[in-house]
């Protein structure tokens, strides 16, 4: 199922400060360097099947894992009601310790 479909996204809603105690669905149950294996959270008969080339959203909780993959971050407000998805400000990655 394609993630822009009404479907998907009113079951997966976007996460508040809450997020994800109170969220079921799809999350990563384990994680290593370059992999993670996804377990489903909540009531088995309200399982949402996944198939190759679906979109899967993930908000990753260790900004190593993520920040390794990109070389810029684009900033967001989600309290900006109406421009949640509008790029505020990028930041570039710093590289070295």
């Amino acid at each position: 199922m394609p993630w822009g479909s009404d479907a998907l996204q009113s079951r997966q809603p976007v996460p508040g400060p809450d997020f994800p105690r109170v969220h079921g669905g799809w999350q990563i149950g384990r994680i290593s360097q370059e992999h993670g294996i996804l377990t489903w959270i909540g009531p088995k008969e309200e399982e949402v099947p996944l198939a190759v080339g679906d979109k899967v959203r993930v908000w990753p909780n260790h900004s190593c894992v993520a920040g390794a993959a990109f070389d810029w971050y684009l900033v967001v407000d989600s309290r900006d009601k109406g421009r949640e998805d509008e790029v505020a400000d990028v930041w570039p990655r710093w590289r070295g310790w």
